[in-house]
């Protein structure tokens, strides 16, 4: 178990409280010029300011040192950008402060290994807690049609902020190829690829699957794609997820792609992939695929994921779920 750090910053008088410093300098691009404080998840760092308003309140659960540190900051504003963590919804539910969320990504019912998904998560907070906040940004009408009956809030269709924030320049308007987006997560790169296949990786319901059943959709996507662009002449890329330092990334492609032709594009900035906007974009489930798709791109969804894995429901994991139940869309159609 790990022991939080104390900090001993003061933050009183701030405008907005932000809570967890995942995607907290997204964040603060869209709050401009308001003068804002990031709050540590409390397993992660304890503030002894407010370990002490605590101590002299007598109130030691975990939801009062998150209200005192609201309280103690001034805060007229409570804000994350992570919108899977159900303490934001516990206290934004307990306190007076108006209070905001931003999605970050595709929802479904997939749940990391030893983890549980998003919605079990709510479901479990909420049965001792009521959950709420003042305003969810959402992509569009996916995260309301999952979470509408867990969480009390107004729904705010304003499709990815981050994406929004970015304008992207120079943008090529010839067709050179085709672009597949990797979703490749952070691992230990000092695994080797064959070892790696074979760990748990996460599931769905009771059913565990590994990384090698995940990311055979991957696997399968891109040896078919290298063999389309060959036979057509055409580039093929993979848009990498990881910057260039991180190579297990492409090790795994190069394993599974061997003598099929490819370029590797590591990802090295913010939507810097967007310069391949005008290729036609193939993606299984990535959000980086929806946001392309709000461009105007042309994006192909193959909603293969787990699709080798008997018994397993799988159908959260297809694309617009649970607002599109169609399985076939005008790409296959034509």
């Amino acid at each position: 178990m790990r022991v939080p750090k104390i900090s001993f910053q003061r933050f009183r008088g701030c405008d907005v409280l932000i809570l967890d410093f995942r995607g907290s300098e997204s964040l603060r691009k869209l709050l401009g010029g308001r003068r804002s404080v990031v709050l540590p998840l409390a397993e992660e760092s304890l503030n002894f300011w407010v370990l002490m308003r605590m101590i002299f309140h007598f109130r030691f659960r975990r939801l009062d040192y998150y209200l005192e540190a609201l309280s103690y900051s001034k805060a007229r504003l409570l804000a994350s950008w992570i919108d899977t963590n159900p303490w934001f919804y516990r206290i934004a539910a307990a306190t007076s402060v108006p209070s905001i969320v931003f999605q970050n990504g595709v929802r479904n019912e997939f749940r990391p290994h030893r983890g549980l998904s998003m919605r079990q998560s709510l479901q479990s907070s909420r049965k001792s807690s009521r959950l709420s906040c003042t305003y969810y940004m959402t992509f569009g009408d996916q995260v309301p049609a999952m979470f509408g009956d867990l969480i009390q809030t107004k729904f705010t269709t304003i499709g990815s902020a981050l994406n929004n924030s970015f304008t992207i320049e120079n943008e090529s308007l010839e067709c050179t190829g085709l672009s597949m987006i990797s979703s490749f997560p952070s691992v230990n790169q000092s695994s080797r690829t064959t070892d790696l296949e074979v760990q748990p990786f996460g599931g769905i319901d009771e059913q565990t699957v590994t990384f090698g059943e995940y990311f055979d959709a991957e696997k399968r996507l891109a040896q078919l794609l290298a063999g389309i662009a060959d036979r057509h002449g055409l580039t093929f890329r993979i848009l990498g997820k990881r910057p260039a330092n991180f190579q297990a990334e492409k090790a795994f492609y190069d394993k599974h792609l061997r003598n099929l032709e490819y370029d590797f594009v590591p990802n090295e900035a913010p939507y810097s992939h967007t310069r391949f906007g005008s290729d036609v974009i193939v993606t299984i489930d990535s959000t980086f695929g929806y946001e392309m798709l709000s461009r105007g791109s042309k994006v192909v969804f193959v909603s293969n994921r787990l699709a080798r894995v008997p018994g397993i429901n799988r159908e959260s994991l297809n694309f617009g779920y649970p607002v599109i139940r169609d399985a076939a869309g005008p790409f296959l159609d034509e």
